[in-house]
């Protein structure tokens, strides 16, 4: 949980860097100051805690059969040098893709009053916390009510906080009617798809070079605790119609 979060960390200085050299270290902000100090609190963390507190990729049964998977903390296997330095290279990537999508799609489609910073620095805001939460979302193993609510919730709050801030004028003049237009404009939402799905082409298929080339022995547990849950769902499956079979012989006979 504490490098998946750290990584949240890594993609907004990324992305805020290559905006810096983009205004030529102007010290122009992307951001607003009030949707900065909320995307660590509200936007991007209930997520990660529903994942570090409910998520579960190796089933103790697994876990107690093959003892061996405990060294994987051990070694360092998940926090190292190479770990670190995949995890920038990821984060460089996801941060072309949250500031890039907008600012091409901005330029290429000429969108007029829309050229704003302020409107700029929404979609790419919207990009940055929806990549995170996707990113959390990637990464979670087993869900459940709890972690999904959290997911959900977290999103569709970060959509009515834009609506609802652009009425704020006390809080922010310059951002006064800046989310509602950014809602209704179909800019904002091709630069969220593309976004995402930028993101989702990166890390799903990075994941799936990695598992079928270089698994690790934890990929090699969750893959047999896999195996094991579908195998137990069927054989309660099937318990289940053997049960019911026999109430129903049972009921007919004594009819």
């Amino acid at each position: 949980t504490q490098s998946r979060s750290s990584a949240a960390s890594d993609v907004y200085k990324r992305q805020v860097f290559f905006f810096s050299m983009y205004t030529g270290f102007s010290g122009t902000t992307l951001y607003d100051s009030y949707t900065m100090q909320l995307y660590n609190i509200l936007f991007t963390t209930p997520p990660i805690l529903a994942m570090g507190a409910f998520d579960i990729d190796i089933g103790f049964g697994v876990v107690r059969k093959y003892p061996e998977l405990y060294q994987v903390g051990r070694v360092n296997a998940d926090l190292n040098t190479r770990k670190m330095v995949t995890q920038l290279l990821f984060s460089i990537l996801h941060s072309l893709c949250i500031f890039g999508w907008p600012r091409l799609l901005l330029l290429a489609l000429n969108t007029g009053n829309n050229n704003s910073i302020q409107f700029l620095g929404t979609c790419a805001f919207t990009n940055l916390a929806l990549t995170v939460n996707l990113r959390a979302f990637l990464l979670t193993y087993s869900w459940n009510d709890i972690n999904t609510c959290f997911n959900v919730v977290t999103v569709a709050f970060l959509f009515i906080f834009l609506a609802l801030y652009s009425f704020m004028y006390f809080l922010q003049p310059v951002f006064y009617g800046v989310g509602i237009r950014a809602l209704s404009e179909p800019v904002y939402w091709l630069s969220m798809v593309c976004c995402l799905l930028s993101v989702t082409v990166i890390d799903y298929g990075s994941e799936l070079f990695r598992l079928q080339f270089y698994p690790s022995l934890m990929d090699l547990g969750r893959l047999l605790d896999r195996k094991v849950r579908l195998a137990s769902g069927k054989l309660a499956r099937a318990r289940n119609k053997t049960v019911s079979y026999t109430h129903l012989r049972a009921h007919e006979t004594e009819a």
